[in-house]
């Protein structure tokens, strides 16, 4: 039931609003920097909060939330 997990979104590629890291997950914005950039996504300071930048770009042409 539910998602497939080949499907599932890790947690430290989801940000919030605006592609700004969330401080809430384990480790802080350190460790979702860390893995983000272990997969080639640059994290840069936004307004003197951790982002990324090309978010945009990088969402996926079918959102899970879209699909039926």
């Amino acid at each position: 039931m539910g998602t497939p997990d080949p499907e599932l979104t890790p947690w430290w590629r989801v940000l919030k609003k605006g592609g700004f890291l969330n401080p809430k997950y384990p480790g802080g914005t350190d460790y979702q920097s860390e893995l983000l950039a272990a997969e080639g996504i640059r994290v840069s300071p936004l307004r003197k909060q951790a982002a990324v930048f090309d978010y945009m770009e990088r969402l996926p042409a079918d959102p899970i939330e879209l699909r039926r």
